[in-house]
């Protein structure tokens, strides 16, 4: 004879099974398993930001530009749009980009009040390590967010 279970009983028993191997109530397992999917998708914006910044980077045109149009991807980006261990390299990057806010940049700058578009032209001014260091910081930083998962908490 042949018992019928249904799609719904099979979910169910498989979640069991699953929560128990966790030692967690399937309520429990259930709740993580949402709260996870939330937090992966937390810093999607973050990510998209980035991958836009690598594709930049990847493009044709003379290395400065490149750095200028990546950091033009990323630089609305705030301390809320990153996990806490990855705001301090966003911080570093960021810095690098600004060393030169001070520039006239061929008189198309403002000395008296900074203005984040004409941030493009600050690899232009610097030595090849530091383009070398900012290129290094956009796959870094990338490369962690794409990885990036939350801590399970049990």
């Amino acid at each position: 004879m042949r018992i019928n279970i249904s799609l719904e009983d099979q979910i169910i028993d498989m979640a069991d099974k699953l929560a128990q191997s966790f030692g967690l109530s399937r309520s429990a397992l259930i709740s993580y398993l949402i709260t996870n999917k939330k937090n992966s998708r937390q810093f999607g914006y973050t990510w998209e930001k980035l991958h836009s910044a690598m594709l930049s980077l990847t493009s044709d045109g003379e290395e400065w530009e490149r750095i200028g149009y990546a950091y033009m991807a990323i630089h609305t980006l705030n301390k809320n749009d990153f996990p806490a261990h990855l705001w301090e390299k966003y911080e570093h990057l960021t810095n690098l980009m600004r060393k030169y806010d001070n520039l006239d940049y061929a008189n198309r700058k403002n000395k008296n009040g900074p203005y984040d578009g004409l941030y493009f032209f600050a690899p232009q001014n610097m030595s090849d390590d530091e383009r070398r260091e900012c290129r290094q910081y956009f796959v870094s930083l990338h490369d962690s967010i794409t990885r990036y998962q939350p801590e399970a908490d049990f």
